[in-house]
């Protein structure tokens, strides 16, 4: 079901032209379709439409798309063009799988804030239900939970782990796709790749198990990618379209987690700094704004509720309570800190390294 429903709309039979503006690739075609089906979910969640609709719309439309190709679908899935990789790819999947039904423990964040928005979903309430008065952290953002409620309601045996699966899916394709895009090397160096990713997060995989940081982690490498694609020398016709993808991306990232607002500011701010046109960078940062205040609007005002991103939007209060002396000593202490924990994560020496081949190579 979640191979499915991330093959359509975009792919290499129903949209050739822009299955090989992302390189030629069934992965990036699957990024493509997830921020479709998030920005769906996005929208679905403000109603009260229920999720087993939601699901059969899509299966009808995606159910006509195959229709119309299963021929060539189905020859492009038995043929032996990369065959190792795909094989692979749902080996993998079905370990982590295994692996997340074996070990059901939450972490602190999903167990304080998550699940609760996710029995939300899953009794069949919208997102403005989450303000009534049973719920605390009303101010945190839905869409992550809405996405596991919506596979665990969808799923065969209606197991709560069952929605988690699909988080596992998103960060395994994520890395996938950072994998495939070294180009001009082999499916075994590719694949190599893959595991030494894989093996310098895993270790510290329970440390993540309030999950939204899988679909952060995930989305921004999508981003990555489209950035990599939009910006490049090579000039092509559906450049706009995944100009558009690349905003419906910037829109749904704040609706995760906090932490995507400012990701969002950041991605922005870079999106400046490409050679696209003035017309573009423009379009981006206002819908980046307005998408900010239209969360900000909703919680402070609509809902009365005066903390957003995890401090207080009161100005005065703010401004009472700012002694500089305080802020340079809690900075400086936070600096050491992070210092020495992030000793404990092997991806930061290799984020280290990639800056430091960045920097050298004057890739900017």
């Amino acid at each position: 079901l979640i191979i499915f429903l991330s093959y359509f709309p975009v792919n290499k039979f129903t949209t050739p032209k822009i299955y090989r503006s992302l390189e030629n690739s069934h992965y990036n075609c699957f990024a493509m379709n997830i921020i479709f089906l998030f920005f769906i979910f996005l929208l679905a969640s403000f109603t009260a439409i229920k999720l087993t609709l939601i699901l059969s719309i899509l299966l009808f439309l995606y159910i006509f798309l195959f229709y119309l190709n299963y021929k060539n679908i189905y020859y492009e899935v038995i043929s032996k063009d990369n065959f190792s990789l795909k094989l692979f790819f749902l080996i993998i999947n079905l370990f982590f799988f295994f692996n997340s039904s074996y070990n059901l423990k939450l972490g602190w964040d999903a167990l304080s804030i998550w699940i609760f928005k996710v029995n939300n979903f899953y009794n069949g309430n919208d997102y403005f239900f989450l303000f009534s008065e049973g719920f605390t952290h009303k101010n945190y953002p839905h869409l992550g939970s809405y996405v596991w409620a919506f596979f665990w309601k969808n799923s065969l045996f209606q197991k709560e782990y069952f929605g988690r699966l699909f988080y596992d899916y998103i960060y395994l394709l994520s890395i996938f796709i950072l994998s495939d895009s070294f180009k001009n090397v082999s499916n075994f160096w590719k694949l190599t790749i893959f595991f030494i990713i894989v093996a310098s997060s895993i270790y510290h995989q329970n440390e993540f198990n309030g999950y939204q940081e899988y679909l952060l982690f995930s989305l921004l490498i999508f981003c990555g990618k489209l950035f990599l694609i939009i910006n490049s020398k090579k000039k092509f016709l559906h450049i706009n379209f995944l100009f558009f993808v690349l905003i419906l991306l910037t829109i749904i990232i704040p609706w995760i987690k906090n932490e995507g607002i400012f990701y969002s500011l950041f991605i922005g701010l870079i999106f400046l700094l490409t050679n696209q046109s003035i017309y573009k960078k423009v379009t981006f940062i206002v819908t980046i704004a307005t998408n900010i205040i239209i969360q900000i609007f909703i919680i402070k005002y609509f809902f009365s509720i005066n903390n957003i991103f995890q401090f207080s939007l009161d100005i005065n209060n703010l401004l009472k309570n700012l002694h500089f002396e305080e802020l340079f000593l809690r900075l400086s202490s936070t600096t050491l800190y992070l210092l020495y924990a992030s000793t404990k994560y092997l991806l930061v020496l290799f984020n280290m390294l990639i800056i430091i081949y960045i920097i050298k190579k004057k890739i900017f």
